[in-house]
């Protein structure tokens, strides 16, 4: 009984260690991000000043609206393409791009290309 004692205290102490642990931003730390018109209030989760996210993206290349009036700086949004472009004259990812930094989105980064297919087994 007195070991199962000790090992519960042992293991209460860690879990208040790791409680009072603090998390540095990481750039490697980013989050796809796919908004809940149910539960809006989620949306200020990732940028919180307790988040460790420095970045996310989202399945297009316009701006979030839920983190339009945060600077790229905190939380960098990053335009991504995805799916295929109607045809080959298509060039509304390039311009949307474009239009955001011509607008004075800092952008920094983006993502030009597709999630691969692949068998899912």
């Amino acid at each position: 009984m007195r070991s199962s004692v000790q090992v519960l205290l042992a293991a209460l102490q860690s879990f208040q260690i790791l409680a009072q642990t603090t998390f540095e931003a990481s750039s490697k730390r980013g989050l796809v991000f796919t908004p809940a018109k149910s539960f809006p209030a989620d949306d200020k989760i990732w940028i919180q000043s307790s988040s460790d996210l420095t970045w996310c993206y989202k399945y297009i290349a316009q701006l979030l609206p839920q983190f339009m009036n945060i600077s790229q700086s905190k939380f960098e949004f990053i335009p991504m393409m995805w799916g295929a472009a109607a045809n080959d004259s298509d060039n509304t990812f390039s311009d949307t791009v474009q239009a955001l930094i011509f607008n004075g989105t800092n952008l920094q980064h983006a993502l030009p290309f597709n999630e691969p297919y692949g068998p899912f087994f």
